[in-house]
């Protein structure tokens, strides 16, 4: 399997683990892919509408894999082409959300991560867009567009 080394940005004291590194490698080349079939369908439909910028995926691993620590380097590794959209949206269950948070601004201080709890509404396209991680939950409450 191939691996690959952990991305600037992280604290020098991270070191990933194996599985952590060929995870990043194969979520990197999916990232980077021009391949219809990799962006969630397979007639390519909503890869044309939404533009080769907008990527995405789910990753339900075990409790205790590192899935925040893979997740903080996946940014850190592929940063936004210029004009592409910036932010990376992690939703995650409520109770999670100032976990995700804590952990991306200790182990990446520099990525602009913000956080966002389902009972409020966020205040505006720019509170979530204008960051590099926006953790959120399923039922985030989105503003009105005009």
């Amino acid at each position: 399997p191939v691996e690959v080394a952990e991305p600037g940005g992280l604290l020098p004291s991270v070191q990933l683990r194996p599985y952590q590194k060929q995870s990043l490698a194969f979520m990197i080349d999916i990232e980077r892919s021009t391949d219809v079939t990799l962006a969630g369908q397979r007639d390519g439909t909503w890869y044309q509408a939404a533009g080769p910028q907008i990527r995405g995926g789910i990753l339900a691993d075990e409790m205790g894999m590192g899935k925040t620590m893979v997740c903080i380097s996946l940014v850190l590794a592929n940063p936004p082409k210029p004009g592409a959209p910036k932010t990376t949206l992690i939703i995650v269950n409520n109770t999670l959300v100032q976990q995700w948070y804590d952990e991306c601004k200790r182990y990446a201080p520099n990525l602009d991560v913000r956080k966002h709890y389902a009972s409020t509404k966020v205040k505006s396209e720019a509170t979530m867009l204008g960051s590099d991680i926006f953790v959120s939950t399923p039922h985030m409450k989105l503003p009105a567009v005009p």
